[in-house]
């Protein structure tokens, strides 16, 4: 009876620990997708002040967050990741807004991405 119990509790702990990393990984992506919205948004006004702070809010959340994205997610897709955002950080610096808009974009979609890869599902399990 004691192994039951134990096993039980190691598996509710770990169904836990696992809702818990995909309610953090949706976390993470969201709000990386939203920060990076508010990139667009400045840029798209032409505010140039505006759009280096945002960039700068963005990359500091960047920094916090992506060594706990890395652990959920692939490395590829965090390679990728990480190359888009020093783009978006230098072209904003260079103030090539039409290109960082289309960075941004597809930085969004890769947050969108990899928030979708790892939501359980039949076709993602199997």
């Amino acid at each position: 009876m004691k192994r039951l119990i134990i096993a039980v509790c190691m598996l509710i702990t770990g169904i836990a620990i696992s809702i818990g990393g995909y309610v953090n990984l949706k976390s993470i992506c969201r709000n990386m997708s939203y920060s990076v919205n508010e990139v667009i948004s400045a840029a798209e006004n032409g505010d140039a002040d505006e759009t280096k702070r945002k960039c700068d809010d963005t990359e500091k959340m960047w920094d916090k967050k992506s060594p706990l994205l890395g652990v959920y997610t692939n490395h590829s897709e965090m390679d990728e990741l990480m190359m888009l955002m020093k783009q978006i950080r230098q072209l904003s610096t260079d103030k090539d807004y039409d290109e960082l808009i289309e960075k941004c974009r597809e930085s969004i979609y890769r947050f969108e991405h990899i928030a979708e890869t790892e939501t359980p599902s039949f076709g993602n399990v199997f």
